[in-house]
């Protein structure tokens, strides 16, 4: 008689490669919204929480069916809009003070 939890660890590892190149698609395709769009850093963070929140939503509908995918997603989601705002903030106080530093230097 065979054991259902090895069925289960069997089919959830072959999955593995398959949710990972998901979830690497789907960073990328964050990373694109937030580099090549003229939506501003702000406008952008708030696109990629929208699309966390539906995802969220649509894991809560799909009843765990598809759990791995959708967590992956939501992940990747998730910390392309932690890095990138990050990222945007640094970006933004580092023009701040060089825009100090020129000011400075002009008086």
């Amino acid at each position: 008689m065979s054991d259902p939890a090895v069925a289960v660890f069997a089919t959830s590892s072959a999955l593995n490669p398959l949710i990972a190149v998901v979830a690497l698609l789907v960073f990328g395709l964050c990373a694109l919204l937030w580099h090549k769009t003229p939506l501003s850093s702000m406008a952008s963070f708030i696109v990629l929480v929208a699309a966390l929140l539906v995802v969220a939503g649509l894991n809560i509908i799909a009843e765990g069916d598809y759990a791995d995918f959708l967590l992956a997603v939501i992940w990747s989601i998730a910390a392309a809009a932690a890095l990138f705002g990050v990222l945007a903030i640094y970006g933004n106080i580092q023009k701040r003070l060089a825009a100090r530093r020129a000011q400075r230097e002009q008086q």
